[in-house]
């Protein structure tokens, strides 16, 4: 789990120095995985074997950079929810996490939507 992870909105770390996920507890995110609609579209194999797995390990594969179900599914603590890796990841600068046609621009030190370097706001 990256030290930069942030509460959604707060602006500080969930991460403790030790490496904790501090104010949740393993119950309560194995609970929010296990809900996502994501776990829903899996196959039937994959989703009984999330659904029957113990909470710690669940929660740990899905905080690992290795994900759950098919390996592209992570819990997002900036989003509160799980996410698929190839349609979102973690700007490690802004601290949050983006849509995959985001990109963060140098220039302006923002995350930009779009395809266009450098961004709109940077370019003449």
């Amino acid at each position: 789990v990256r030290k930069s992870v942030k509460y959604a909105g707060k602006g500080q770390s969930c991460i403790l120095e030790n490496g904790e996920v501090q104010d949740y507890s393993i119950e309560t995110l194995a609970c929010e995985i296990r809900r996502s609609f994501l776990i829903d579209c899996l196959g039937v194999p994959t989703k009984t074997s999330i659904k029957n797995m113990n909470d710690a390990d669940l929660v740990k594969q899905a905080l690992s950079t290795e994900g759950i179900g098919t390996g592209d599914l992570f819990y997002s603590f900036c989003r509160e929810d799980l996410k698929e890796g190839l349609c979102t990841w973690h700007c490690r600068i802004c601290k949050e996490c983006k849509h995959s046609r985001e990109w963060h621009c140098k220039g302006c030190n923002k995350c930009q939507y779009g395809a266009s370097i450098p961004c709109s706001t940077c370019s003449p």
